[in-house]
């Protein structure tokens, strides 16, 4: 039995290749994390070693969130006192681009953002280290430090704002909450319409105003359909990659592609938390903390971005649940308009009567006087048939008027998207009014027709993510670079000019500082 599940935890490991550790960039190893072997760059060839018989290796450390340790301080420079410019606020696993002299501190980025972080010294003793092992746990007790990290799964170095289920097998949005509300108020809604309001209107079908069998069956039918179907592009909008770009995770920022423009409505732009040059259409989402392609808006009700891979399926999913609370609401409506006429006319039926009354005259003449009279007018007999519906059965008013209101936001956007499917433009584009404004030309717009056609029927790019469930085996082989005032100097030219990369990475930004404030390490440290 031992030996078949370290068989079965070996098949889910991602070993990577000594050549991919021994490098002195660890932005390169970062790289390979989160893309395919065939989209290697050059840049894992920067650095080499500094010295003749040491190969210095890239490696990744871990903070671990504990209820003494709730976050990890990074600063401008290697010293105890410094300058603190960013937290870490959470559990995760971070590139390492080097160490200092004393080894104490690493230098660890986080997408664009990086700075110098404490490392976790209990129960080492090496000849750089000066503390002792009763000043290393005072120290370590007090600050939480960062350890190597020898082994770990691909969700762990993601720093996007996602949240993923089943040990990364799946990945849900910022707003995953709030996505799972959304689950909850359909399932409630559809559950109650077919188990509480599809049994009434059976009861009123061997009435006077009657509803038709095959037509309540169809009904049913049709929800039960749209039901399905509108939580199946649910969850396929909300799981499926929008089309997210990886951050570069580097204290230096990455030279402009070349052979396209740079900034502008249509051109590359930098994003200083990705520390990419992303391509045009796309924007950074500040929710879930993640440049996408082609983006088109955060949706927290799918608790997701809504981009160039998923937004075919959100439209789908508009459309289903438009459709979907349009049948809901006329049906409720329509029930509610069968049970008032069929109170009214029982009502009026039994409130007609006949009064005899007596008149005396002068000459002691007694006449007997018959008259027809109503208890209201029509009216008033309406409007309280309608008020005798909504006390006797709230529930299905409560339900007509929700599901009209939900019909009337759902469809309005629905025809929305719509107007800018056909003229090829996304709701970031729209609101900003990129092409109103500028009266610029608009590449994508190739006519009514092949925009939807492009919309629907395109082959959907392939995603630039890994497998998050994967388990990433680290071989820490060799020294760890040491930053000094030169070596570092030489690592910054070599790493700009042997790097080109513009949308390739491998971790999203967390609240950390930004390039400009990391410092190299002073001689005296």
């Amino acid at each position: 039995m031992a030996s078949e599940q370290h068989q079965r935890e070996a098949t889910e490991r991602t070993p990577l290749t000594t050549t991919q550790y021994t490098t002195g960039d660890a932005t390169s190893t970062s790289n390979n994390l989160l893309r395919s072997n065939d989209d290697h760059d050059d840049s894992s060839q920067i650095i080499g070693t500094t010295s003749s018989t040491h190969t210095h290796t890239a490696r990744y450390y871990r903070f671990t969130s504990s209820v003494l340790n709730p976050f990890a301080a990074l600063h401008k420079i290697p010293e105890r006192g410094g300058q603190v410019t960013g937290l870490l606020r959470r559990s995760a696993v971070l590139p390492s681009h080097g160490t200092d002299v004393t080894k104490r501190w690493v230098l660890v980025s986080v997408g664009g953002r990086s700075g110098w972080a404490r490392r976790k010294l209990i129960g080492t003793n090496t000849a750089n280290n000066n503390l002792s092992i009763q000043s290393n746990l005072s120290e370590a007790s007090a600050i939480g430090g960062f350890e190597p990290a020898p082994e770990f799964r691909q969700m762990e170095a993601w720093m996007g704002n996602h949240v993923f289920l089943c040990n990364g097998r799946i990945m849900l949005g910022s707003d995953a909450p709030l996505f799972f509300v959304t689950n909850a108020l359909m399932l409630s809604g559809i559950f109650g319409y077919l188990f509480r309001i599809v049994p009434q209107m059976r009861e009123y079908e061997d009435t006077q105003y009657s509803i038709d069998t095959e037509e309540v069956d169809l009904v049913e039918c049709l929800v039960w359909f749209l039901a399905i179907w509108s939580f199946v592009f649910l969850w396929l909008s909300a799981v499926i990659d929008p089309g997210i770009l990886p951050a570069y995770s580097s204290p230096f920022r990455p030279l402009p592609p070349t052979n396209c423009a740079i900034g502008g409505p249509l051109g590359h732009k930098y994003c200083s938390t990705c520390n990419i040059f992303r391509p045009p259409r796309s924007k950074h989402c500040n929710s879930c903390n993640v440049c996408v392609s082609k983006f088109d808006h955060h949706c927290p009700w799918v608790g997701n971005c809504i981009g160039e891979r998923n937004y075919r399926y959100f439209f789908l999913f508009l459309m289903v649940i438009s459709l979907l609370t349009l049948i809901v609401t006329v049906s409720c409506a329509r029930l509610i308009y069968i049970v008032t006429l069929s109170n009214s006319n029982s009502s009026s039926s039994s409130s007609t009567g006949t009064t005899t009354s007596m008149d005396h005259d002068d000459d002691d003449i007694f006449t007997n006087t018959t008259t027809t009279t109503t208890d209201a007018d029509a009216d008033t007999t309406a409007m309280q048939e309608v008020v005798n519906v909504v006390v006797s059965m709230p529930f299905l008013v409560i339900m007509c008027m929700f599901t009209f209101l939900c019909m009337w936001s759902l469809t309005s956007l629905t025809l929305y998207h719509a107007m800018i499917i056909s003229a090829a433009q996304t709701t970031n584009e729209r609101v900003r009014n990129v092409y109103q404004v500028g009266k610029l030309h608009n590449p994508a717009n190739k006519g009514c027709c092949r925009n939807w056609g492009n919309a629907f029927c395109s082959n959907r790019p392939p995603s630039r993510l890994p497998n998050f469930h994967d388990v990433v085996v680290c071989p820490h082989v060799g020294e760890e670079m040491v930053l000094t005032q030169d070596n570092f100097t030489m690592y910054a030219n070599k790493h700009r000019n042997g790097n080109s990369s513009s949308v390739s990475g491998s971790t999203s930004s967390g609240g950390v500082s930004p390039v400009k404030s990391v410092r190299p390490m002073p001689e005296t440290a």
